[in-house]
């Protein structure tokens, strides 16, 4: 995860008259169950206006199966993923899908290098697919800095 105040030394031009106090720490998760071999296609992560994300990661399980060869791969290598950007279709991470532990890390905590800033309302756009002969689910917990301070 990018380092919170680092982040904001970069990102505060954009902001202008708030300060780090004003934004909240808040994880955004996201959970996706595929069937053996498939896909799951378009598949929207909403954020508000404002939103920094300073860190996605994911976690991968065979899900009802025990003792399989699949359940032996490494999590993120269970899947494949494309990762775009709603507001201008620009890719965040491969423009064809990667295997899970290229895109987000063999320990899935490096994605991504610096902030990403939502301006506006809009969402990141996931693509899976499936690389084993067994049910899967997969969870992406995105950290953000929100507007609106607690209390």
């Amino acid at each position: 995860m990018v380092n919170p105040d680092r982040a904001w030394a970069r990102v505060a031009p954009r902001y202008p008259g708030k300060s780090l106090r004003d934004f909240r720490l808040q994880v955004i998760i996201a959970s996706y169950t595929i069937g053996s071999g498939g896909t799951s296609q378009n598949n929207p992560v909403v954020f508000g206006a404002g939103a920094i994300i300073l860190g996605i990661i994911a976690a991968c399980q065979v899900t009802g199966q025990a003792g399989t060869a699949a359940a032996q791969r490494i999590g993120l290598d269970n899947f494949s993923t494309a990762i775009t950007y709603q507001a201008d279709n620009r890719s965040v991470a491969g423009t064809t899908e990667g295997i899970g532990s290229s895109v987000f890390g063999p320990m899935g905590d490096q994605l991504p290098a610096v902030e990403i800033v939502m301006p506006q309302n809009t969402s990141l756009v996931y693509n899976f697919t499936n690389l084993v002969t067994n049910q899967i689910q997969i969870t992406v917990a995105h950290h953000c800095l929100l507007p609106g301070a607690i209390g």
